[in-house]
């Protein structure tokens, strides 16, 4: 866990030192074999593994290309790194193609090592959600690739290590910040749905499974041993420092129970892997010019503060409400609370279950059980629109651009709290709101 105001890089560092010495005693071994089986190196090809760990892509990506190829491992941690190092230095005559470097893989432009360098693959294996802001890493890294070059990657299943979910959960709720970032990680579109922002063209996911079984059920008991073993992890290292173990471990459990179907918290021991690809020069389109947002398939993503709801929607909102009436007021504790309108078909729940509250009859809100975060709005029994709360929106979701060319308005001002002033931004300003008397009648 990273402690208040530590870099990313240093958690990682202190982490995996902690875990270089059996690290290899585990699945990783058989991954790293199965991720340069599926990117296949050429001979004679540059490669660039990232967060190389102890060297297990590194070595079999340089066995793959050859005296006439070149293998270049990057790694925060001096453990893990002097494991690798030490392989090397006792089959030096095999592994004279690789190299070994001590860095930050989200900071790689200030490598001195790597300037003007291209690779024809990258790979970064089993680190992708340790990263605080993978899509700016990725963007990153696509600069070092050749037009055509390959990337590889993964990221868990959404149900890989609940016990794990549990924690990273857990220090959203008591706003401490986590060397894990998997919440991003919605379904089997999420990984490629992030290259493809970052300017590569990306195949679908393959589910990887660790195991035989794949599949394991917990019983919720089985969540005390869970605890008590996270509990000394360096993975939670600042919960421990900010926070009271019997408070932690109440939160810890609600997210715990709340995994559980039937009594059984599902495990899934698999990852998400995606190869993805730079376009050439002659590509017809740029794809470092594309993302989401272009072609009218943009994607809107929110959530409560929490994490246990996600929602997307497709397309531009058609409309941004503030909202002044008295009921917004109360249950925001703010002078008006904001709404962004999308067709109802265009959004869906991607994770967790929100909370149904009708305070009248014509209109429906959800809400967050656990954090209390306001998620949406819909009239009708049959309703076209959904509104969302403008609060729950991912930051940056909606660029300057969309927000400009958005219709907005301020409604049911008759309701407006006399103490507040609404500026003169020159918007529509409405009593109530288009079509409201006739739904009340209803």
């Amino acid at each position: 866990m990273a402690t208040e105001g530590e870099p990313q890089h240093v958690a990682a560092q202190r982490m995996y030192d902690a875990r270089a010495h059996n690290y290899e005693d585990s699945h990783h071994p058989s991954f790293a074999r199965r991720i340069v089986e599926m990117i296949k190196p050429q001979p004679g090809e540059a490669v660039l593994d990232l967060a190389c760990g102890t060297g297990l892509v590194t070595f079999a990506a340089a066995e793959a290309v050859g005296d006439r190829g070149r293998v270049t491992g990057i790694d925060v941690s001096d453990g893990m790194l002097k494991i690798a190092s030490n392989r090397k230095s006792k089959e030096s005559e095999q592994y004279q193609n690789v190299s070994f470097l001590k860095h930050s893989i989200t900071d790689l432009e200030s490598l001195p090592e790597l300037k003007d360098r291209k690779f024809d693959i990258i790979a970064c294996a089993s680190a992708l959600v340790l990263l605080e802001d993978p899509l700016a890493a990725v963007k990153q890294w696509v600069k070092f690739l050749k037009p055509g070059g390959r990337l590889i990657t993964d990221v868990p299943h959404p149900q890989n290590q609940p016990g794990g979910n549990a924690w990273e959960i857990t220090g959203h709720w008591l706003d401490v910040s986590v060397p894990m970032h998997r919440m991003w990680v919605e379904n089997e579109e999420s990984l490629p749905d992030l290259l493809k922002r970052a300017g590569l063209e990306a195949e679908d996911s393959t589910l990887v499974e660790h195991t035989e079984a794949g599949v394991t059920e917990h019983d919720i008991d089985e969540g005390e041993e869970l605890f008590e073993k996270g509990w000394t992890q360096e993975l939670t290292k600042a919960i421990r420092e900010q926070a009271p173990k019997e408070h932690a471990k109440e939160i810890w459990w609600q997210e715990w129970e709340n995994m559980a179907v039937g009594g059984k918290v599902k495990e899934v021991d698999g990852v998400y892997v995606v190869i993805a690809q730079k376009p050439g020069k002659d590509a017809s389109v740029s794809m470092s010019a594309l993302s989401i947002d272009d072609a009218g398939d943009s994607v809107v993503k929110g959530g409560c503060r929490c994490g246990s709801i996600r929602y997307e929607a497709r397309g531009a909102p058609s409309g941004i409400a503030y909202c002044h009436c008295q009921t917004c007021r109360k249950l925001s504790g703010a002078a008006f609370m904001m709404f962004a309108d999308f067709p109802i078909e265009a959004v869906k729940i991607t994770s967790g279950k929100p909370t149904s509250l009708r305070l009248s009859k014509f209109a429906e809100r959800t809400y967050c059980d656990r954090c209390g975060s306001p998620i949406s709005m819909a009239y009708g029994e049959e309703p076209t629109e959904f509104a969302v709360t403008m609060g729950s929106l991912d930051d940056g979701s909606l660029t300057p651009e969309t927000w400009s060319e958005v219709r907005r308005s301020h409604i049911f001002i008759r309701e407006k709290a006399p103490w507040y002033e609404i500026p003169d931004d020159g918007l529509p300003r409405s009593e109530t709101m288009k079509g409201f008397e006739e739904r009340s009648k209803t």
